[in-house]
Parts: structure tokens; C-alpha cells; sequence
């Protein structure tokens, strides 16, 4: 039991950095290939709707990062 819940933690863990670089990189294709095809993306931005679907996940972010690369 104690090397499948490893072998989760590690996987967990790898799945974070992945998502933690590709928002870093304000890159909406990676974040989006992060969640599932039926996924409910929650951006958290004043006024900006739930986004239904990975395709509308892609978009939310890529209007989210419009205007603010540094």
C-alpha cells in the first residue's frame, strides 16, 4: 500500500509542476491538456463565466493572458 501511494504522490507531484509551468508560461494549450475533455474551468477573474469543455478551458485562459505578457 505504501508504494501505491507513492507511486500517486510522485505522479500528483509531477502533474503540479507540469501545470505550474505551463501557467508560468501563460501557455492555455498546455494548461488546458491538463484537464479532462469534460472539465469545468474555474478562472476566478472578476466577470469571466465557468468554461465548459477543454476547448473553452483554452480560451478562457488565452483571453485571460491577453495584454498581460510581461
Amino acid at each position: 500500500m505504501e508504494e501505491a501511494t507513492a507511486a500517486v504522490n510522485t505522479s500528483l507531484a509531477a502533474v503540479a509542476e507540469r501545470y505550474l509551468a505551463a501557467w508560468e508560461a501563460r501557455d492555455p494549450s498546455a494548461i488546458a491538456a491538463l484537464h479532462a475533455h469534460d472539465t469545468r474551468f474555474l478562472a476566478h477573474v472578476a466577470g469571466q463565466e465557468p468554461a465548459e469543455g477543454r476547448a473553452a478551458g483554452r480560451v478562457a485562459r488565452k483571453d485571460t493572458y491577453v495584454g498581460t505578457r510581461a
